[in-house]
């Protein structure tokens, strides 16, 4: 499958920041004496912040609770995060590297608009991403392939190389008939590749930069 166009994941893709929102998570919880262990958060952190806390509190959630609950988990992940925002390492000059080749590139996060802003604009790559879709903009979280084929709509999904780290993601990938390729942030590559990913890299060195081109197909 050949591709010509490039959506990323967000969290462990662009950055590698997961012990940071495991960190706010495990804080916002105990705040509201509700139980989480690691098991229990590998399984209800895919998808919305309305799936994620619906999963969690025991009693209905209106949608002012949600956005409130929202608004306050994640201010304490970007006050951990803050210092310690940096790109996964080669991720600046590969984001370089297909702008010079004139490949669209999108973002397609579950993460909500103020951690893409800090994201983004702590890196200073935004202008780099030609279509920025997030939480807000999609009614089901991953694995529903409801924000890939949003981030697809210059571009036909079978044309389309995502690249995740999580196991929801690559599944929503492929639901979107798109080529995944997985970063070994969080699984290992046997993980990844028996998920469904066509490939892995470590990170966007130029070792990897030069497989990802491979199937742009791009010299």
């Amino acid at each position: 499958m050949t591709s010509n166009a490039v959506i990323f994941d967000m969290d462990r893709t662009l950055v590698d920041n997961m012990d940071y929102h495991r960190k706010s998570w495990y804080t916002f919880y105990k705040k509201y004496k509700t139980h989480i262990n690691k098991e229990c958060f590998k399984r209800n952190t895919p998808g919305t912040m309305k799936e994620i806390l619906s999963a969690y509190f025991k009693h209905p959630l209106s949608s002012n609770d949600i956005t409130n609950l929202s608004e306050e988990k994640e201010g304490l992940y970007r006050a951990l995060y803050a210092d310690h925002l940096k790109p996964i390492s080669g991720l600046t000059s590969f984001l370089q590297v297909l702008n010079s080749k004139n490949v669209p590139i999108a973002l397609a996060t579950m993460g909500q608009k103020p951690n893409i802003d800090s994201i983004l604009d702590g890196l200073h790559i935004r202008h780099y991403f030609d279509i920025i879709l997030g939480a807000e903009d999609i009614e089901k979280g991953k694995p529903n392939p409801e924000i890939f084929l949003k981030a697809s709509d210059q571009v036909q999904p079978d044309k389309c190389l995502v690249i995740e780290d999580s196991f929801s993601g690559i599944l929503a990938g492929k639901r979107a008939n798109m080529n995944v390729i997985g970063i070994t942030t969080s699984h290992s590559s046997e993980h990844l590749l028996n998920k469904g990913a066509s490939t892995t890299i470590d990170t966007y060195s130029i070792k990897y930069q030069r497989t990802i081109l491979n199937l742009l197909q791009i010299d």
